[in-house]
């Protein structure tokens, strides 16, 4: 049962049934979901590694960032490895690999391991982006586009909500490192599950392989654009749960906060995609410029808010804002690339995801030598800048 990489997107009057697409995107999120559950469980897993390792806020920082440059490291590469293997085989790969290297950073006994340790988990996790891309690209019916890539985008705010509120439970009861064993056989078990079951669209069986690469230099400034809106949310994910812990919030409160935030994100997802399908004519980059001003606002109000009063209304809208951007962007990224939307996720995301790795040390950073809000309006500006080069690149994209 061998999958072509790419295929286009399938009209409405001969694609497969609609229930055929709900079960191969239901599969795709499946897949997204646990893959989350590895790389966005590491914040909740961050305080019990400040504590045992004594972290500073830009050393805690860095934990995300090993990860993240992993993935900065191999996504280019595993975008062109999707499209010559295809979808199928790369997340069941990706599934090992994400849970059995988080498993083994239980092992670690130095922070130099768990970076090394996480940077494995990174490697992993590369794939996963590219592959799901291409995934929905074959099976999401016109007209239904922008939704669809946002309903499997929700499978990482969903995996992070999950893990947000699994592993400080974990934590209490068994420690942090039984904690990282126990998510990642979760995620292997899952995950493959998920992937094995993963077929391509019939009228793709056909294609051997993807086509080029278009519009590289466009796709490379989007790219950028990602890195800008991927610096703040994991700059926002990361530290969010150690600053309510610096105003006094206890860790399971912390973590449940981060779940919601994550929750509010996986509706928020889908709320921005219908709103592009419905009243912007499916135009996802014109949708992510009216989030990225809303995120900045919302930012902004955070300088004068003291969120440990009130942690759940701050989580709510740090999550329909600064983490809602990821489907519109996968969107925009998967159609710059023409009839290769894996390999240009892969160059786009190569340059998207330095933001999650330059991003939560110099929030850190920021906040150790000022204070949190501080970085709270360094990162309003960050976010406005990400939604107006996405709507200037797409302009050009279309000229």
């Amino acid at each position: 049962m061998q999958d072509a990489p790419e295929a286009g997107p399938v009209s409405p009057e001969d694609g497969p049934p609609p229930r055929r697409r709900v079960a191969m995107l239901a599969r795709l999120v499946g897949i997204q979901l646990t893959a989350a559950m590895i790389v966005l469980g590491i914040p909740p897993l961050t305080p019990a590694l400040r504590d045992e390792f004594g972290l500073s806020r830009a050393g805690a920082g860095l934990l995300m960032t090993a990860a993240f440059l992993g993935v900065v490291a191999a996504s280019w590469p595993a975008g062109r490895v999707v499209n010559a293997v295809g979808v199928r085989r790369s997340m069941l790969w990706a599934c090992v690999g994400l849970g059995a290297s988080l498993a083994m950073t239980g092992l670690a006994s130095s922070y130099i391991l768990v970076l090394l340790a996480l940077f494995v988990v990174g490697v992993f996790y590369s794939p996963v982006t590219p592959a799901t891309n291409a995934g929905v690209v074959a099976w999401a019916q016109v007209g239904f586009r922008t939704r669809a890539m946002a309903i499997k985008q929700m499978g990482v705010t969903a995996g992070a909500a999950v893990s947000a509120a699994l592993i400080p439970l974990l934590i209490t009861r068994f420690g942090w490192r039984s904690a990282a064993a126990i998510v990642g056989a979760i995620v292997i078990v899952v995950g493959v599950f998920s992937a094995f079951w993963f077929q391509r669209p019939p009228a793709a069986r056909s294609v051997k392989r993807g086509g080029p690469l278009e519009n590289r230099p466009l796709v490379i400034v989007l790219g950028i654009a990602a890195l800008l809106l991927l610096f703040v949310q994991h700059c926002v994910s990361t530290h969010y749960i150690l600053a309510l812990q610096d105003e006094g919030v206890a860790l399971v409160v912390a973590g449940a906060a981060l779940s919601l935030l994550q929750a509010s994100a996986t509706g928020a997802r889908y709320g921005w995609a219908w709103l592009a399908d419905r009243f912007l004519g499916g135009n996802a980059a014109l949708a992510l410029l009216v989030l990225s001003a809303s995120s900045a606002i919302v930012l902004a109000v955070m300088t004068v808010f003291d969120g440990a009063r009130s942690p759940a209304l701050a989580a709510v809208f740090l999550g329909a804002t600064t983490q809602a951007g990821n489907g519109l962007i996968q969107l925009v990224l998967s159609d710059a690339g023409g009839a290769a939307p894996a390999s240009s996720t892969g160059l786009g995301m190569s340059l998207g995801f330095s933001g999650t790795v330059i991003g939560p040390p110099l929030f850190g950073l920021l906040a150790d030598t000022w204070t949190y809000r501080s970085s709270w309006i360094a990162l309003s500006a960050v976010a406005l800048a990400a939604g107006g080069l996405t709507w200037w690149a797409t302009r050009r994209l279309h000229q």
